[in-house]
């Protein structure tokens, strides 16, 4: 598996930080975690494709 930089790592290396996290409203049921440092976004539970089609989220990025 490749892995590319995100554009967060890209902000933090070249020291441009900031902290993400994830719309309260956009994600009720908090099936979605954020790293505030990178940017990262995991699954809290594996999701049910066939309950739900799509999922969208809102991420806030604030500088530090």
């Amino acid at each position: 598996m490749q892995r590319t930089r995100t554009e967060a790592e890209a902000a933090a290396a070249a020291g441009k930080l900031h902290a993400f996290s994830i719309d309260p409203q956009s994600d009720p049921e908090a099936l979605f975690r954020i790293a505030p440092d990178s940017g990262l976004i995991t699954t809290a539970m594996e999701l049910d494709r066939e309950r739900e089609h799509w999922h969208n989220i809102t991420i806030i990025a604030t500088q530090r």
